[in-house]
């Protein structure tokens, strides 16, 4: 019924998370049946030097964090 999105700088990384109070799924069961959705996530994230992390279990909502690298500019 509900989302959270959480942006966040770090040094030389940018975080994005998405936390859902859903339904939740197995995430590796998930994966094992070729969920497009997920798998394309996380090629995409790679092809820039990025990960995704997903969490999520049956009955308690889903967390998918995006990490990326960010460059350093003389503006901070």
């Amino acid at each position: 019924t509900s989302a959270r999105v959480e942006v966040r700088r770090e040094p030389k990384l940018l975080i994005a998370s998405v936390t859902d109070d859903g339904e939740g799924f197995d995430v590796a069961q998930a994966f094992d049946q070729g969920a497009l959705g997920l798998i394309g996530m996380s090629e995409r994230a790679s092809y820039i030097g990025g990960s995704v992390e997903i969490r999520s279990r049956r009955g308690t909502g889903t967390t998918v964090q995006i990490t990326f690298p960010v460059r350093e500019t003389a503006h901070g």
